[in-house]
């Protein structure tokens, strides 16, 4: 994985204005050509600073967020993640001290062989095709009830929290903990927002957000890059960065004013 610390960087100021605040955000993004999954360290950070807003007006306004470490029950959901995302995982989980590689590994292999004993394997094969995976369709459903968890679980909580997937950063509830462990008898309160960096990533493999739409379940991501994966391009950092940005603004509700040095 590229190491986004290394050479020369361009600063980009922007001011963001998500609910009743406004964030000043200020973010280095590297000058050299960089591929997409090099630049996802950045756009989690971003991520991470929408969806905070957006937990700070739900406390605001008398919520109380449900999600905390040692509660894993969405950690059994069916995760869809960008071509993007299974490949920075799978570059996360190469790198990683060989005894905690294996025992990813393991779980990986293990999660799908009891989806194969379950009969999900072949329609998760077929979901990973270039369709959405959107909440609500029957596999979804179905991949809750079969109780397998994430691979990245560990003690019910998120063994690589700082680097989980997009969706997973905007999946916060309000609701009672506990109805998170049976979602079809119970409406589960998610804090809304309005848009999705998980969904823009979804159509940007090649670092201009031109590529077919595609998610994949995460538990397919280790399978997906070692037989499918192609080179991503490489394009200067901050030419990468706008062209997110300017998804951002197509999806309709971006409200803010760049300055960029």
């Amino acid at each position: 994985m590229a190491d986004a610390s290394q050479g020369p960087r361009a600063v980009v100021r922007m001011t963001l204005k998500v609910c009743n605040e406004v964030l000043e955000v200020q973010i280095k993004v590297p000058t050299a050509p960089i591929r997409a999954v090099d630049l996802l360290p950045i756009l989690m950070s971003f991520d991470n600073a929408v969806a905070g807003a957006y937990e700070k007006e739900a406390v605001r306004q008398g919520k109380a967020i449900s999600c905390k470490k040692g509660c894993g029950a969405c950690c059994r959901q069916l995760v869809p993640i960008s071509e993007v995302e299974a490949q920075y995982l799978t570059e996360l989980v190469a790198e990683m001290p060989a005894e905690r590689r294996r025992r990813v590994e393991t779980r990986f292999r293990l999660a799908l062989e009891e989806l194969e004993r379950r009969g999900m394997r072949e329609r998760l094969l077929r979901a990973a095709g270039p369709t959405a995976l959107e909440p609500g369709q029957q596999l979804v459903v179905d991949y809750f009830a079969c109780g397998v968890p994430c691979p990245f679980l560990e003690e019910e909580s998120c063994s690589i929290h700082p680097d989980r997937p997009l969706i997973c950063r905007e999946y916060t509830v309000t609701s009672p903990a506990e109805w998170c462990a049976n979602p079809s008898q119970h409406d589960i309160d998610r804090i809304a927002i309005p848009i999705h960096f998980s969904h823009l990533l979804g159509r940007f493999a090649d670092g201009q957000g031109n590529s077919p739409y595609r998610r994949l379940p995460l538990v397919l991501a280790l399978n997906w890059a070692s037989r499918e994966s192609e080179p991503m391009p490489r394009l200067p950092g901050p030419q990468m960065l706008e062209n997110f940005l300017r998804l951002v603004r197509q999806a309709g509700d971006s409200g803010y004013d760049r300055d960029a040095e």
